[in-house]
This record gives structure tokens, C-alpha cells and sequence, in this order.
């Protein structure tokens, strides 16, 4: 719970939903298991759970954290899916989380212009 406080500047608090956990992955790297398991906030609200992505790319793995309530992500990436994890831990503790806005699509791309 103080991870997702923390990394989103102090909104929406979680209480813990125990039915999703993952007893490995939140040793490894708690924070993120906050974001992909807990699915009720402080005040008893329905959270969407984060979006975790795994991907290969020009010899590393590459992920990315998608905070789905707020439209932000969150990339880090590794040799390995172990230290790209941990990459991703480290910078979801950090004091400031540099989070990525959702761009916007451009109103009328690829119309036509009379």
C-alpha cells in the first residue's frame, strides 16, 4: 500500500487483495506487485489493476508498468526479465517516479482537407 501512495504522489491508497498475490513476485519486487494485484481503494472503490508488459527488443527485455486509472506508464528495461524487473522496481521507489502520460491522438489525423 505505501508504494502506490508513494509512486502516485499520495492518491488513491490500496488495501491489500490477498486472493492475487504472488508470493514470489512481491518478495522480489513489492512495489510492483502493489500495482498489478490490489484492486480496492482506502475508501472501499473498485481500482483497475496495473498492466504489466514483457517484451524482446534489440537484445533487451523491456517493461512497461501501465497505471490504467490514471493513463500513465512507467518503462524499464534489462539483459535479463530479472534485472529489467528490478530496473522497474527501483525506479517505482525512487522520490520522484517519472511517470509517461497517454498521448493524445491529434484531433482529424489523416482526414482530408477540403
Amino acid at each position: 500500500m505505501k508504494y502506490l501512495k508513494s509512486a502516485l504522489g499520495g492518491k488513491n491508497a490500496v488495501a491489500v487483495d490477498s486472493k492475487n498475490s504472488d508470493p514470489w513476485l512481491e518478495a522480489f519486487a513489492p512495489a510492483v506487485t502493489e500495482f498489478v494485484t490490489l484492486t480496492k481503494g482506502v475508501d472501499g472503490k473498485q481500482r483497475q489493476t496495473s498492466s504489466l508488459t514483457v517484451f524482446y527488443e534489440e537484445g533487451l527485455c523491456k517493461v512497461c508498468l501501465t497505471e490504467r486509472d490514471y493513463d500513465q506508464s512507467l518503462w524499464a528495461s534489462g539483459p535479463t526479465l530479472k534485472e529489467a524487473l528490478e530496473a522497474l522496481e527501483l525506479r517505482l521507489t525512487a522520490p520522484v517516479v517519472e511517470w509517461r502520460r497517454k498521448k493524445t491522438p491529434p484531433q482529424n489525423r489523416g482526414a482530408k482537407h477540403k
